[in-house]
């Protein structure tokens, strides 16, 4: 069974090519979104750079943005400047809706 496998160098070189077209793929998709503005929901502050905070457009693309403490599940406009094959860079424009929470009220039994 052993024998039906690639070789170590076969795998890695296969992964490193196809890791590649990805790359490749994913900028060039993302670049195509420069300039447009993105309805994104706001996930919290960025896991590496605590200047920047992170969301999600509609399609799923991560979009970070110059924006401190806005809440987790806002909804905002931000317009996309610059791209990488894994995320976008953009700015805020507007916030649109504030994340909707639920008040508990406290209750004394008495």
């Amino acid at each position: 069974m052993h024998e039906k496998f690639c070789n170590k160098e076969e795998v890695q070189d296969r992964y490193s090519r196809l890791r590649e077209v990805i790359q490749r793929s994913g900028l060039i998709k993302h670049q195509e979104r420069i300039g447009k503005e993105e309805e994104v929901i706001v996930e919290g502050p960025s896991k590496k750079n605590n200047k920047l905070t992170t969301g999600r457009t509609r399609q799923n693309k991560v979009v970070h943005f110059p924006a401190m403490d806005l809440p987790v599940g806002t909804i905002a406009i931000t317009r996309v400047e610059e791209a990488t094959p894994n995320y976008l860079l953009g700015s805020l424009l507007e916030i649109v809706e504030k994340p909707r929470t639920k008040t508990r009220i406290p209750v004394v039994s008495g």
